[in-house]
């Protein structure tokens, strides 16, 4: 990416700009997944590993309803990643179509 808006292109051109928004789209990417993991994370400490007996039935219904919500999170992460990929993958053609390279 650094070659797409390199020191050569005006800061305002059209690839520059696309980068700045594409670096700008994967900072909201990177904080959305460590929320999403974060989520997961604390679900899955609900159901603790060296319990001898099952759980409260309350505790393991809300922890299972949290999983469900969680569930549509992760979805809703998995489309943004391929949003991101396909960004990626346009941002580089157009690098490609004006005769930069990807290294």
């Amino acid at each position: 990416m650094e070659q797409i808006a390199e020191p050569g292109l005006l800061p305002f051109s059209a690839e520059a700009r696309r980068v700045s928004d594409f670096r700008n789209h994967c900072q909201r990417l990177r904080g959305r997944i460590k929320a999403v993991t974060a989520q997961f994370r604390n679900a899955l400490l609900m159901f603790p590993t060296d319990a001898a007996e099952p759980t409260d039935a309350i505790a393991d219904a809300r922890a299972f309803r949290l999983f469900g919500i969680l569930r549509c999170c992760a979805s809703d992460l998995a489309d943004a990643l391929d949003a991101y990929r396909t960004a990626e993958a346009n941002l580089l053609g157009a690098a490609e179509q004006i005769g930069l390279s990807r290294h």
